[in-house]
């Protein structure tokens, strides 16, 4: 990246994503190699006319497949790939190739995903209560489509909610929560409108592909909740469990990235900025780590 390392370093520096790494879990690997598949992604635009390699191909394609093994369902994020302009590509049957490896990659997942679902025998998740019935959801959904667009609206109104960010930041399991979720939503918006320069101005005026960006992002959203509506609750509920406040993270990075503007130039020494952006980060770390899990021994 030649602009947008500190997002991606805010990102990776969540104390939530730190606090599952120390505990060996998979998100943090989740969220990891899709901010390396997307970073190479978002790199290509600031690169100016350089053809992409194989290399940077494979590794794009690859990140994002490897990130996607422990949760299937982020499988769109392998078709924001297919957005790249075709002047990045040394012909249109080398573009045609790519876009193929990337159809190939994409249906590979959602056949794995789709195969434990249709081979099942429908009872969904037990942890969900006796009147979880996966296929009874699906045919809930399908003959009332507007009763379950209502729930999942209300749903996301309150998931997305500014309140809801501790979720995703600072909840340390059954250490508990802390605060200090709001300082580190100050530290993400500083990365997000701050770390730009001159090399964001190609997709910068690319204003159709960033909001295609937003909207594949907000897709495997909606098919996240979806998928635990399914899988984890009763048929016909009107309310939505089981969705957690981390399945935010691995989509942060290409949505604060997305939203970028090549009339923002940050004046601020980089040295001084780069640092305040990890003191920030940092001190949020530090801070909630002392008042959980080091304040639970004491």
């Amino acid at each position: 990246l030649r602009s947008g390392k500190m997002i991606a370093a805010a990102v990776l520096m969540i104390p939530q994503q730190i606090f599952q790494a120390a505990n060996y879990t998979y998100d943090p690997g989740v969220t990891a190699f899709l901010v390396l598949g997307c970073a190479y992604f978002f790199a290509q635009w600031q690169e100016g006319d350089r053809k992409i390699s194989w290399k940077d191909q494979c590794i794009m394609i690859g990140s994002i497949f490897l990130g996607c093994q422990a949760k299937l369902i982020y499988f769109p994020l392998e078709l924001m790939l297919l957005l790249l302009p075709k002047e990045k590509f040394e012909s249109p049957k080398a573009r045609k190739r790519f876009a193929a490896a990337v159809l190939i990659t994409a249906a590979a997942m959602v056949l794995l995903f789709a195969i434990p679902f249709v081979t099942g025998s429908g009872k969904g998740d037990s942890r969900g209560g006796e009147g979880v019935n996966a296929f009874g959801q699906v045919q809930y959904i399908l003959s009332n489509p507007f009763g379950y667009a209502d729930t999942l609206i209300h749903f996301l109104g309150k998931y997305l909610h500014p309140d809801n960010a501790t979720g995703f930041l600072t909840s340390f399991a059954y250490f508990g929560v802390t605060r200090d979720g709001a300082i580190y939503l100050i530290v993400l918006a500083a990365a997000a409108f701050l770390d730009r320069d001159e090399t964001d101005e190609r997709l910068g005026r690319e204003i159709g592909r960033r909001a295609v960006i937003e909207f594949t992002l907000f897709a495997t959203l909606v098919l996240i909740t979806t998928s635990l509506y399914i899988d984890f609750n009763a048929v016909g509920s009107k309310s939505i469990a089981g969705v957690q406040a981390r399945y935010l993270a691995p989509l942060l990075f290409p949505a604060m990235m997305a939203l970028t503007s090549s009339r923002i130039r940050n004046k601020m020494n980089p040295a001084l900025y780069h640092g305040l952006i990890f003191a920030g980060a940092g001190f949020c770390c530090f801070s909630v780590f002392l008042r959980t899990c080091v304040a639970y021994f004491h």
